[in-house]
């Protein structure tokens, strides 16, 4: 008798499942916090940065993109378009862009977005190394910061 093993197709119905429930729980906890918090807030972003990643990851890189750019475009105006999660969300739709097949587009923001990370975060950081292997930019959150006054 054979053993069931997690590649065979009962295994692979699991983890559809599992993906596709994850994903409608990631985008519903990122229209939450848009109603809840408003689109203006840090934690509404991260959650935005960090679901346009997840969508990428199942290659579904226009709404990653479409995401990003509307992050992207938050950020810009709330913290400026040097702060680290600015950049980050700018290499993510670099990243996006490359994956829509607008190579030199998403070459174009790449390279200005690292010259700028790199200045501001150094060019040894760990997030500049991650970039040029081509690692999406995911945010983390110091929820201590919406704790303390």
């Amino acid at each position: 008798m054979r053993r069931a093993r997690g590649n065979d197709a009962g295994g692979q119905l699991i983890l559809e499942l599992l993906n596709t429930w994850f994903q409608q729980a990631s985008l519903l906890t990122w229209e939450q916090l848009k109603v809840k918090l408003g689109t203006r807030h840090m934690l509404t972003l991260t959650c935005g940065v960090n679901l346009a990643s997840d969508l990428a990851a199942q290659h579904r890189y226009q709404e990653a993109y479409d995401l990003d750019a509307e992050v992207l475009e938050l950020c810009q105006a709330l913290i400026g378009r040097n702060h680290p999660s600015t950049l980050a969300c700018s290499l993510n739709l670099s990243f996006d862009l490359r994956d829509l097949d607008r190579e030199a587009e998403g070459a174009t923001l790449f390279d200005q977005t690292m010259a700028n990370y790199s200045q501001v975060l150094g060019a040894e950081h760990p997030a500049i190394r991650a970039a040029h292997a081509s690692q999406r930019a995911k945010c983390d959150v110091d929820l201590m910061q919406f704790w303390c006054p």
